[in-house]
C-alpha cells in the first residue's frame, strides 16, 4: 500500500503530502564517499528518477518494455537528468553522475532504475519544517543539495522561509488517507496499521479468523509453522512455550481490524459487535439488506455506522432513488411446498428401494458372499443399491431386486402415509413402478451406480446432493504431517463459467488463475515419489454433442452409439439437421490451475469471452393441448415436458474464447504432469491443460502433451420439468412469429441478417416479458420464490407454421413439480397455467394489473420495480416491458386480437401506446434535427435531414405489428403507409428500438436512405 501512495499517477507526491521522503542508507555507500551531503545527492537523485517515472514494477509499462539501462553517462538520454547532474557537479558531470548510479546501484537501483522493493522512506513528523520552491512550488523535506528537484533553482535551507509539516497534511489528500483526523494546533497523531482479511465459505480455517477478528488469542494454539515443519517431524515444545510466551507480540500483530466478507456473514455467523458495515453493492431484499446492517450496534454498542454503496446498476439505481423499499419493505413469507405429487414420489421411492436394497445386502452377507457394492470406489453417495455393471452382467439381481422390493411393501406403505399428511396428494406403493424405475435407467445408464443413475433420471430426490459439486484445485499444502490439495468447489452451473481456463478466482489475497481440466485427485499417502490416484478415468464424463435446428432453434443432444450414425432429423419439428455442425460438449468433473507455490497478489487481466454464458432447452417433440379456457375460439396450447413422466433437460453452455477463425472453443492438450513439492515429484495423470496462447505462460514446465488438441465446449446438463406455451394458429398481421435468433439457409428459410434481427427484438422482449408476468403470478399464487423457474429464451416451433413458443422451466435439479402443477387441471378442468393468465389478463384488482394501473406506475413505460424487475432477472432488464408482454399473452391466446391494428387501442397494454409513441417521435426530432411529429391515419410519424435533405416519414409501429410483410389491408398501418408515400415510401421503426437506442435507429435509417 505504500509504494501504491508513492509511485501513484503523482508519482512522489508522498513528500509532496508532508508525510516522509525516498532515501538509501548510508552503510550502503562506499566508506570512501560516506557523507551527510552524499546521501542528500543520492536522495535527491532518486526524486528525479521518480519524476522520470523510473521505477520497477511500473503501470504504465509491461515487462518487454522495460527501462533501459542507465550504466554511463553516455547512454542517458533525458534532458531532465542531465540538467541535474550539471547544476550540482558542474558541465563536466559524466564521472560524478556514473559514480552516483553506481552508489545507488549498490542500495538495489541498478541501471538507473528504482526498485520499488529497496525504496527506504525516512518518515517526517508533523513538527518537522519543510521548504516550498518560490519557483515552481516543489514541496522539500530536507535540505538536499540545496537545489530544486523540479526546476533547479537554488534555495538556502538555513534561511529560506519554512513551514511546519502539519500544515501539508492539513490541506493535502494523500495525508488525509494516512491520519484518521485531521492536525489542529501543534497536536500530533501517530500512523496506524490497518489489517484486513478475508472471511468467506472458502476461507481455510475460518474459527481462527473469527478468534483473530475478535481480538481472542490462546497461547500454544496453531503456531507451528508449518511450511518450514517436514512431514513426520516433531513440533518441540520448547518453541511451543516461546511462542505461548510471545502470545503479547503475536496479537499486536495478528489482530484483524477489517473483515472483507461474502453472503456467508448473513446466514449467521457470530462475530461479536461491529462498528461498520460497509456493502459494496445493494443487497437483494429488503431482509438480505437487514441481515447484513443488522451485524453492527450489538451488544450495548451505542455508535455504529452501515454504508451501502449503489453502483449504476438498475438494480442498486433504484433502491438508491426509493431507499425507502429497502429499508422498510415488507419481507416475503418464507414457504414450505408440501402439495406437489412427483416430490412425494421421490422421496417415497428413495425409503422404499433404501429398505429393499439394505434387506438384499443382509442377505447376501448372511450367505457369505460379498455385496458388491461394498466394493464400489468411490461409493455412491445416493444409496449403497448396485453397481449398474454388475446388474447388467448377471440379471438374476434383478430377480433379487424385485423380490426385496415386494417383502419391503408393507414398510412403503408406512412410510407414505407419513408422507400423506395433507390430503394434497395421495400415495400408492407399487412394486410395478419401482421395478420399471429401475428398468428405465438400465436401457441407458449414464453413471457407475445405480442410485447415482436413478438421482439423475429426475426419480430419486438430488437437491443438495454433492453430484453437480466441481472443484477447482489451487495447489498443495501441508497440514499437520500430511500433504493435502487445496481446493474450492462450486456448483457445476458456476463452476463452467468462474473456473473455466482463462477465469481467476482471489482466496485470501491470492489470485488463482485457472489452466484446464483434472479428475478428482486423491491425496498424496506419502512424501515419497509417486503417481497421485486420480479418482475417475478422465477429466470429464462421456462427451456428446449439441446442434441446434436452423428451423426452430431447438438444441438436439447427439450421443455417440456405436458405429450407427445418429439420426439426422431435429426432434422438434422434424427438419433436417446438419451433423457436421455439430458441436462437441463435455461435463468437467474438475478444474485446475498452474498449482502455484506461492498465488500471485495481481490479479490476472485476461478477457476473451470465457464468460459467454446461455441456457438451452433440449429440443424435442412436443404434445400440445389446445386450450379453450377463453372460450372455443382460443388460440393457443400447452406442453409439458413429461406428460409421461419423464423429465425434459437443459443446458447450460460455456462456448469458451473466441479463437483466430472466429469459433469460440475451449482448445486444450491432454497429458500428464510432473508436481514438485518439498522435494517431491507427484506425477498429475489425465491433465488436460488450455492451448489458448495468453495462457501458454502459466503451463507448467513438466507438463508432457500426449495427445491431440481437443477442441469442445463446456456443458452443466440439467434434467428437469418444463413448461411450453404457444400458439395454435398464427395471426398473419402481427409479428410474433418474427422472434429474432440464428437460422440456418440450408433449412429451407432465409437466413437472417443482423439487421432484420436488431429490427424485431421487441418481439424478443414481448415474449421474454410474458413469460415473466407467468413466473410472477405463478409465484404469487403458489407462495413461493420466483426463483424457483428458470425463464428459457423464447423460441420458434414448427417447421412450416413456425410459431412462438414460451419456455419455462423448474430451477431445481429433477425438477420441483411447479411446472407440473401449472399444467394440471384446477377445479374447471381446465390447467392453473390458464387461470392464471386469464387474470393476469383480465383481472384489475389482482396482480399484475392491479399493480400496473396504478396511478404512481403512470410513468413506467418499460419496466420498473414495481412491475417485472427483480434482483434475480438483471440480464433482462434492459429488454423487460409489462405492457408488450401483456400484448404477447393476449395476442396468443385470443385469435381476434389485433394489437391496435385496427383501431381499437381499449386494453391495458394500448391505452398509453398512442401518447408514447408521439413522444419518442418528437424526442427524435428534437435530437436529432427533422420535422415532426405528424399523424398518419392516428399513427405518429417524423422524418430527420441528413445534408441538408430530409428522409421519407419514418412511421412508429408497435412491436407486434409486421410491417414487412403482411401489412394487411384496411389496417391503421397499411392506411398511414398509403397517406406517408407522398415523395417517397416510407420507413417505419418500433417503440421498442426508439425508446432503447435512438443513435442506433438513427445511423440505420441514414443507411436505409
Amino acid at each position: 500500500m505504500l509504494t501504491d501512495v508513492i509511485f501513484s499517477k503523482t508519482y512522489f507526491s508522498f513528500e509532496e503530502a508532508g508525510l516522509g521522503y525516498v532515501t538509501i542508507r548510508e552503510v550502503d555507500i562506499p566508506e570512501e564517499r560516506r557523507s551527510d551531503s552524499r546521501t542528500r545527492q543520492l536522495s535527491a537523485l532518486l526524486r528525479v528518477l521518480g519524476d522520470c517515472y523510473r521505477y520497477w514494477p511500473s503501470p504504465y509499462k509491461r515487462m518487454a518494455d522495460r527501462h533501459p539501462p542507465w550504466n554511463v553517462a553516455g547512454e542517458i538520454r533525458n534532458s531532465r537528468v542531465k540538467a541535474f547532474a550539471e547544476a550540482i557537479w558542474g558541465t563536466d558531470y559524466s564521472n560524478d553522475l556514473e559514480l552516483a548510479l553506481q552508489d545507488l546501484a549498490r542500495c538495489g537501483h541498478a541501471s538507473g532504475v528504482i526498485s520499488v522493493e529497496d525504496v527506504r522512506i525516512q518518515l517526517v513528523e508533523p513538527s518537522d519544517l519543510y521548504l516550498r520552491c518560490n519557483n515552481c512550488g516543489r514541496v522539500h523535506l530536507h535540505q538536499g543539495v540545496g537545489r530544486c528537484t523540479r526546476c533547479f533553482q537554488p534555495f538556502d535551507w538555513d534561511s529560506a522561509e519554512k513551514s511546519p509539516v502539519s500544515d501539508l497534511h492539513s490541506r493535502n489528500f494523500l495525508a488525509r488517507r494516512v491520519f484518521r483526523e485531521e492536525y489542529s494546533g501543534n497536536s500530533t497523531q501517530s500512523s496506524f496499521r490497518l489489517h484486513c482479511e478475508e472471511l468467506t465459505g472458502q476461507t481455510e480455517h475460518p474459527e481462527e479468523r473469527q478468534r483473530s477478528f475478535k481480538g481472542i488469542f490462546l497461547p500454544l494454539l496453531s503456531r507451528i509453522d508449518e511450511e518450514d515443519t517436514e512431514i513426520g517431524e516433531e513440533a518441540d515444545e520448547d518453541e511451543l512455550l516461546v511462542l505461548g510466551a510471545l502470545n503479547p507480540i503475536l496479537k499486536k500483530k495478528d489482530e484483524i481490524d477489517l473483515l472483507t466478507v461474502t453472503t456467508t456473514m448473513e446466514v449467521g455467523i457470530d462475530i461479536g459487535p461491529l462498528q461498520v458495515i460497509l456493502q459494496a453493492n445493494m443487497p437483494p431484499q429488503r431482509f438480505n439488506y437487514q441481515q447484513r446492517v443488522g451485524r453492527a450496534g450489538r451488544r450495548g454498542q451505542a455508535f455504529s455506522m452501515a454504508l451501502t454503496i449503489c453502483r449504476t446498476k438498475s438494480h442498486d439505481l433504484y433502491y438508491f432513488r426509493h431507499s425507502k423499499k429497502m429499508t422498510g419493505d415488507t419481507p416475503p413469507t418464507p414457504f414450505l411446498t408440501k402439495r406437489l405429487q412427483n416430490i412425494a414420489d421421490r422421496f417415497l421411492l428413495k425409503g422404499w428401494l433404501a429398505l429393499a436394497f439394505r434387506k438384499l445386502r443382509n442377505d447376501v452377507r448372511n450367505a457369505g458372499e460379498i455385496y458388491p457394492a461394498d466394493l464400489m470406489s468411490p461409493p455412491d453417495i445416493h444409496g449403497e443399491y448396485l453397481p449398474i455393471d454388475t446388474i447388467l452382467s448377471e440379471p438374476s439381481w434383478l430377480d433379487q431386486i424385485r423380490s426385496c422390493v415386494e417383502d419391503t411393501l408393507p414398510e412403503a406403505q408406512t412410510l407414505a402415509r407419513v408422507l400423506c399428511d395433507t390430503d394434497a396428494i395421495q400415495l400408492t406403493p407399487d412394486t410395478s413402478v419401482a421395478m420399471s424405475a429401475i428398468d428405465e435407467v438400465l436401457q441407458d445408464p449414464r453413471q457407475t451406480g445405480l442410485a447415482h443413475c436413478l438421482a439423475e433420471a429426475g426419480l430419486l430426490p438430488l437437491y443438495g446432493m454433492p453430484t453437480r459439486v466441481r472443484k477447482l484445485y489451487l495447489g498443495l499444502r501441508k497440514h499437520g504431517r500430511q500433504v493435502q490439495w487445496h481446493t474450492v468447489d462450486r456448483d457445476l452451473d458456476l463452476a463452467i463459467y468462474e473456473f473455466a481456463p482463462g477465469s481467476s478466482i482471489v482466496i485470501d489475497k491470492g489470485d488463482h488463475l485457472s489452466i484446464g481440466f483434472t479428475p478428482d485427485l486423491a491425496d498424496p499417502i506419502s512424501s515419497r515419489d509417486q503417481e497421485i490416484m486420480p479418482f475417475q478415468d478422465d477429466a470429464f464424463s462421456t462427451p456428446f454433442f449439441l446442434l441446434e435446428c436452423g428451423a426452430c432453434q431447438a438444441w438436439t443432444e447427439i450421443r455417440e452409439q456405436g458405429d450407427s450414425e445418429p439420426s439426422d432429423e431435429c426432434a422438434a419439428c422434424g427438419s433436417k439437421l446438419h451433423l457436421e455442425n455439430r458441436h462437441e460438449c463435455r461435463v468437467p468433473n474438475a478444474f485446475r490451475t498452474d498449482l502455484p507455490a506461492y498465488p500471485r497478489t495481481r490479479k490476472e487481466d485476461f478477457d476473451s469471452g470465457i464468460r459467454h454464458r446461455s441456457i438451452q432447452a433440449e429440443g424435442r417433440q412436443l404434445n400440445f393441448t389446445p386450450i379453450q379456457s377463453f372460450g372455443p375460439d382460443s388460440n393457443w396450447s400447452l406442453s409439458l415436458s413429461h406428460p409421461t413422466r419423464r423429465l425434459g433437460k437443459t443446458f447450460r453452455l460455456n462456448r469458451g474464447p473466441r479463437l483466430d477463425d472466429g469459433s469460440h472453443f475451449f482448445d486444450v492438450n491432454p497429458g500428464h504432469e510432473v508436481k514438485v513439492y518439498r522435494n517431491s515429484n507427484y506425477t498429475l495423470p489425465l491433465q488436460e491443460l488450455s492451448n489458448h496462447p495468453r495462457l501458454s505462460r502459466r503451463i507448467p514446465d513438466r507438463f508432457d502433451p500426449s495427445g491431440p488438441t481437443e477442441r469442445f465446449w463446456l456443458a452443466a446438463p440439467k434434467v428437469t420439468d418444463s413448461l411450453y406455451l404457444t400458439q395454435s394458429n398464427v395471426q398473419p398481421a402481427l409479428s410474433l412469429h418474427r422472434l429474432p435468433g440464428r437460422l440456418d439457409s440450408t433449412s429451407g428459410h432465409e437466413e437472417a441478417t443482423l439487421m432484420q434481427i436488431s429490427r424485431w427484438l421487441g418481439v424478443r422482449s414481448a415474449a421474454i416479458s410474458a413469460s415473466y408476468l407467468i413466473v410472477n403470478r405463478s409465484s404469487l399464487e403458489l407462495d413461493i420464490d420466483p426463483e424457483e423457474f428458470d425463464v428459457l429464451e423464447p423460441r420458434l416451433y414448427g417447421r412450416t407454421d413456425r410459431r412462438p413458443l414460451l419456455q419455462i422451466a423448474d430451477n431445481l435439479v429433477n425438477g420441483a413439480g411447479f411446472c407440473e402443477f401449472l399444467s394440471a387441471a384446477n377445479s374447471t378442468g381446465f390447467p392453473y397455467v390458464a387461470q392464471f393468465i386469464s387474470s393476469i389478463l383480465t383481472d384489475k384488482g389482482e396482480y399484475p394489473l392491479s399493480e400496473f394501473l396504478k396511478e404512481d406506475h403512470s410513468e413506467c413505460n418499460t419496466s420498473c420495480y414495481k412491475c417485472l424487475r427483480r434482483y434475480g432477472n438483471q440480464p433482462f432488464h434492459g429488454l423487460l416491458d409489462w405492457q408488450l408482454g401483456l400484448a404477447f399473452l393476449r395476442a396468443m391466446i385470443d385469435p381476434s386480437f389485433m394489437c391496435g391494428l385496427d383501431g381499437n387501442f381499449d386494453v391495458p397494454e394500448l391505452e398509453r401506446w398512442n401518447d408514447f409513441a408521439t413522444s419518442l417521435a418528437d424526442s427524435m426530432v428534437k435530437r436529432f434535427d427533422g420535422d415532426g411529429p405528424v399523424h398518419f391515419s392516428g399513427i405518429a410519424a417524423f422524418r430527420l435531414r441528413f445534408r441538408r435533405r430530409y428522409t421519407p416519414w419514418i412511421l412508429v409501429a408497435h412491436p407486434l405489428w409486421d410491417w414487412q410483410d403482411n401489412l394487411e389491408e384496411g389496417t391503421i398501418l397499411f392506411e398511414a403507409r398509403e397517406l406517408a408515400a407522398t415523395e417517397a415510401e416510407p420507413l417505419c421503426w418500433d417503440t421498442f428500438n426508439l425508446a432503447r437506442r435512438q443513435v442506433f435507429v438513427r445511423e440505420k435509417i441514414r443507411n436505409q436512405v
